[in-house]
């Protein structure tokens, strides 16, 4: 990896804010889930071919069955030839019969026992998905800074999710807020008075087109939210993916990379750099500065979290806090498999 600061140039990589959430418990062998969802199916299947053949079986079920199409026969004949008294009396004797032998087959229902096999059906093939995503792991030998990181994912995972929940929900409500004031214009328009002349068409018209754009907007809005309920990637395996783009909002906890146009404010020390992000102010410790100025642009090619804040004295006198980044050589030791 290369630790050392690049004088001049830009870079846009990657950073990711923690705010994370995560499966509950790890998944089970996916040949131990597969064996289970084939016996299940086994279980299911003969339930099923149970309840047939002891249906067909029974004489009520037979004659109820044999009534019933012959009322159908008569019903289809009827209407071939039939008055239309015959007609009607026809299709009544036939819905009394089809009523008759539907509460005869509602006898032989799924069971609870079948219902508590498909519920557990079900579960197994959520269990598979689960089982079958890509993993993050934690290779031998990762520095403490690392491990801590990769332990915490569960928590930062999780708040992830509800984070980008939120966010996309909060899509949702202004998209219907927004075709509910669309809505509103375009049937006050109507009601007013408009559509006697052209130029009223024409304004009546625009405002169709945008009810139609409005309704599309809150349809995309509620399509983003269930494709990300449905990711088949795990809530870890997002947080890590959404961590694609230059350096956001600096913050305990967040990692990345520098973001075009870093400069250096100060060089403090042999391995302390106080960096301008912007407005704002960076510390980085343990880069080396030996080939850095003040006021100088900058360029890191690898990843630092922020781990605190630090206050420090100035040279004017004063003291300031900003935040404290360090190398963070998590393309290292974390893999995704």
């Amino acid at each position: 990896m290369n630790n050392h600061i690049k004088g001049a140039g830009s870079i846009a990589v990657v950073f990711c804010m923690f705010t994370g959430a995560a499966n509950a418990a790890p998944p089970d062998d996916p040949a131990a889930i597969h064996a289970k969802i084939d016996d299940l199916k086994k279980q299911i299947s003969q339930k099923a071919a149970d309840r047939d053949a002891a249906m067909q079986a029974s004489p009520e079920y037979t004659l109820a069955k044999k009534d019933c199409d012959a009322k159908l026969a008569a019903l289809e004949q009827a209407r071939k030839s039939g008055t239309p008294e015959e007609k009607l009396s026809a299709s009544q004797e036939y819905g009394k019969s089809r009523t008759a032998l539907n509460s005869i087959i509602a006898k032989y229902a799924k069971s609870q026992e079948e219902k508590d096999l498909e519920r557990q059906l079900q579960q197994a093939e959520a269990e598979l998905n689960i089982a079958l995503r890509p993993k993050l792991h934690l290779k031998p030998g990762a520095p403490p800074i690392v491990v801590e990181w990769f332990n915490s994912l569960p928590d930062r995972a999780a708040k992830f999710m509800a984070g980008r929940r939120a966010a996309l929900q909060q899509q949702i409500d202004a998209a219907e807020t927004n075709l509910q004031n669309v809505k509103n214009r375009r049937v006050g328009m109507v009601s007013s008075g408009f559509g006697a002349s052209q130029t009223d068409m024409g304004a009546i018209a625009r405002k169709d087109r945008d009810y139609r754009d409005a309704k599309q907007g809150l349809e995309a809005a509620k399509q983003a939210l269930k494709d990300f309920e449905a990711g088949t990637d795990s809530p870890e395996v997002m947080l890590w993916k959404a961590g694609s783009g230059p350096i956001g909002h600096l913050e305990v906890g967040a990692w990345g990379t520098l973001e075009d146009g870093a400069k250096v404010f100060q060089v403090v020390g042999p391995k302390d750099i106080i960096l301008q992000l912007g407005e704002r102010k960076l510390w980085l410790h343990g880069v080396s500065s030996a080939t850095v100025v003040d006021d100088q642009a900058i360029r890191y090619d690898s990843e630092i979290i922020v781990t605190k804040t630090k206050t420090y004295d100035t040279a004017m006198g004063s003291t300031m806090t900003c935040f404290y980044a360090e190398p963070f050589p998590i393309k290292d030791y974390v893999t995704l498999e």
